[in-house]
């Protein structure tokens, strides 16, 4: 007989029992406090086993079954990766995406390609201002053109009115000699300058 009589029993309700009387049916105990992976019946404890044969034997198989999933998953999620980069330790790996199309920069300036030509945006002014001395480039590398009331303007001096470097006086009026301002420079191939 596993009955058992419990005196003094509290409730979760707060309700007090002067005594408790247990059933016959005995109860196992599970401790799911020893998880392991993969999962197997070895972690069920020492001091009491609680599962049934064919419990263990299904924990077995579950368990394996798991850990092979996982490892496929993640084969599956870094695999990639790290070919790609075991690879790249031996051989070039880099494929370039597109193809050449035979074209030079210097073949589109100032209709496809444009370089970075410092200037500020400023309100009040119809164009921006430039902070650099563009003596050196192309003048169709600056992406914009201002408005000439004189068509017999070299391009460049065009852009005198809209340029920072002509407002800071120098001794030498060389705008080479006006370091606070950014270097602006071209190197076109020689059959560009034919």
């Amino acid at each position: 007989d596993l009955s058992q009589m419990y005196s003094n029993v509290t409730l979760l309700s707060g309700e007090r029992l002067e005594s408790v009387a247990t059933s016959a049916v005995a109860l196992k105990f599970c401790n799911q406090a020893k998880v392991s992976f993969p999962p197997d019946p070895e972690h069920q404890g020492f001091d009491y086993v609680w599962m049934t044969k064919s419990q263990e034997k299904l924990t077995t198989i579950y368990g394996w079954i798991s850990f092979v999933l996982l490892v496929l998953f993640a084969a599956g999620l870094f695999g990639h990766r790290v070919t790609t980069f075991l690879l790249s330790l031996w051989k070039g790996i880099y494929e370039p995406s597109g193809f050449d199309q035979q074209k030079d920069f210097t073949d589109g300036i100032g209709v496809d390609s444009f370089a970075y030509v410092p200037q500020l945006k400023e309100p009040g002014f119809t164009f921006p201002l430039l902070a650099c001395d563009i003596s050196k480039i192309n003048s169709d590398l600056i992406g914009w053109k201002p408005l000439l009331s004189d068509k017999k303007i070299e391009s460049h001096r065009s852009y005198e009115s809209c340029n920072l470097i002509f407002d800071v006086p120098f001794e030498n009026d060389s705008p080479v000699d006006r370091p606070v301002f950014s270097i602006v420079r071209q190197w076109a191939p020689r059959w560009s300058n034919k």
